[in-house]
């Protein structure tokens, strides 16, 4: 499978996830007969007088856009306790990993180094010379001794 096919394939399964179909719906209006509340037969259901009074507009009234819209935004909100939760659950992840490099992992000897010893900050010049220094003290002394 070429990276093309491979990207494209991608580009529309993300696609498919993200735009929701929106279908459309055979909606009958019909007036409210109940002599309880006869001012709601009365009311206008239109747009011009929904904007006028500031009356947000029921679904059958929207379009497809507005409605697409409304869902995305709600889709967003539900994510976002998700990338919250993930972010925080990096943090403590590097949180743990430094506590237990620093906290838990320093005891005990490691290769190469000695726990009695210090180093004497001397340079690698002055190591040889008192190298050479104690050889030659101890052959003076294998000479004296066989004197």
């Amino acid at each position: 499978m070429s990276r093309q096919s491979l990207l494209l394939s991608l580009f529309y399964t993300v696609s498919a996830l993200i735009i929701t179909e929106v279908q459309s719906t055979s909606v009958k209006w019909s007036g409210n007969n109940d002599p309880n509340a006869p001012e709601a037969a009365k009311v206008p259901r239109s747009q011009k007088y929904w904007d006028e009074n500031n009356i947000e507009r029921p679904d059958y009234a929207k379009t497809d856009a507005e409605i697409l819209q409304e869902r995305i935004v709600k889709m967003k909100s539900e994510t976002d306790g998700m990338k919250m939760f993930f972010v925080i659950a990096l943090f403590v992840g590097i949180w743990l990993a430094l506590a237990y490099k620093f906290v838990f992992a320093k005891g005990g000897q490691k290769l190469g180094s000695s726990s009695s010893k210090i180093g004497t900050g001397l340079s690698h010049e002055e190591k040889l010379t008192r190298a050479r220094n104690a050889r030659l003290a101890r052959f003076e002394a294998l000479e004296a001794k066989d004197d």
